[in-house]
């Protein structure tokens, strides 16, 4: 069976998306938010390699400590993406 590689699939997926708005590519971000990009950018980057391991993975079946540690790595971008969310819909419907 041929291997697959899904890290041209993620990287045409996210070709299209504006990682970063061009006026805050141009200097206008906090050193948080250069750090914060940077690493979204190195998830990114592993979680693209990870699919390729685990789909063409000799053996099928994953240890239970690493379906945990991807289950936490999920809940943990999922929440912060929540909150992130929230509080842009927040300052879009209460304009100052």
């Amino acid at each position: 069976m041929p291997v697959k590689n899904y890290s041209d699939f993620i990287k045409e997926d996210i070709s299209d998306l504006s990682i970063v708005p061009e006026h805050m590519a141009q200097g206008d971000m906090s050193e948080e938010q250069e750090m914060a990009i940077g690493q979204l950018k190195t998830i990114i980057d592993h979680s693209s390699e990870l699919i390729n391991l685990v789909a063409n993975a000799d053996n099928k079946d994953l240890e239970a400590w690493v379906q945990s540690k991807i289950t936490t790595a999920t809940d943990y971008i999922e929440t912060v993406h929540s909150y992130m969310q929230g509080r842009l819909d927040n300052k879009d419907e209460n304009p100052k």
